[in-house]
């Protein structure tokens, strides 16, 4: 997953993945500013004999990637041979899974890395490593699906979604393709904007606005299915429920055309911050914007004409 995490909170919530997987009394947080690093930063006592380490790069390329994790390996294996009585004395037993815990990973060459680096530590003979069964894994956030949804739906971690915001000519080029789509927004912007003489000017400007939250959404969604499925799943569930009765509400107000539309905004970004908070504030707003331009362009949340 992409993430903006520093060091500190990714090694804070890989420690919350790693207490929900072992369960709290089988894991075991190593402090390390006090006399060294030994090359963990955590162990399981639930018999799978793992230590974690976790990492974050600044680099942004998939080779930068690659040579800071590459780097991070070995540097960090080369520390269970120079403490090799300490981890056996700290951890109880000897090691059969090394596991570097990274916001992303996309070179095939550091699982290679990785695989050859845990052979030659296993040909070591050291009493801290099982040298029948010893592995180097390189994980991300993904592997701990289960433990990441309950953080999730606990509202102790957010999604980690980037996507590029929509360009100006993405906009123009949906408003080609969608011209049938673009009348029926047209429309309903031009009821919105009536009770207000003046108004009449910022359409195109609100239009292409409401267009670069709904392709923005879009693109949101599109990841939160993929790398977030639960979370994805409870976010549609809320957008429909929302959406069920929207026609009613449309046709039976007694508010006017923009007070309604940011009265429905409005109680569907708060929908989402209290039912998915797994969503950041910021991502929920968005899609609360997103989801009232998809409203305007299909059907649910329309205008009555104003009283002449």
């Amino acid at each position: 997953m992409a993430t903006e995490m520093t060091p500190d909170e990714w090694e804070g919530y890989c420690h919350s993945l790693c207490r929900l997987r072992h369960g709290e009394a089988n894991y075991q947080q190593v402090p390390d500013r006090d006399r060294g690093d030994l090359g963990i930063e955590g162990f399981a006592l639930d018999g799978s004999c793992a230590v974690y380490q976790f990492y974050v790069t600044d680099a942004l390329d998939t080779a930068g990637r690659f040579l800071a994790q590459q780097r991070k390996i070995t540097r960090d294996l080369g520390k269970l041979k120079k403490n090799d009585q300490a981890l056996l004395a700290t951890v109880g037993f000897r090691i059969k899974r090394w596991i570097l815990v990274v916001p992303s990973y996309d070179s095939k060459r550091i699982v290679d890395h990785a695989t050859t680096k845990a052979q030659e530590v296993a040909n070591l003979g050291l009493s801290c490593v099982d040298p029948e069964d010893f592995r180097v894994l390189v994980q991300d956030d993904s592997a701990f699906a289960i433990e990441r949804e309950k953080l999730l739906s606990a509202g102790v971690t957010s999604a980690a979604i980037q996507t590029p915001e929509p360009t100006g000519e993405e906009v123009a080029d949906w408003t080609i393709q969608n011209a049938t789509e673009i009348l029926t927004l047209d429309e309903k912007l031009k009821r919105m904007a009536g009770l207000h003489a003046n108004s009449g000017g910022d359409q195109p400007a609100l239009r292409n606005e409401l267009l670069s939250f709904h392709l923005a959404g879009e693109n949101y969604a599109q990841v939160l299915e993929t790398d977030y499925p639960e979370l994805y799943e409870r976010f549609t569930q809320i957008k429909s429920r929302e959406e069920h009765d929207l026609p009613a509400r449309s046709l039976t107000t007694p508010m006017a055309p923009r007070e309604h539309f940011a009265k429905v905004r409005e109680q569907y970004e708060t929908r989402l911050a209290s039912d998915a908070p797994g969503l950041a504030p910021d991502d929920a707003r968005m899609l609360s914007w997103a989801g009232v331009a998809d409203w305007l362009i299909r059907c649910p949340l329309d205008f009555q004409e104003p009283n002449p």
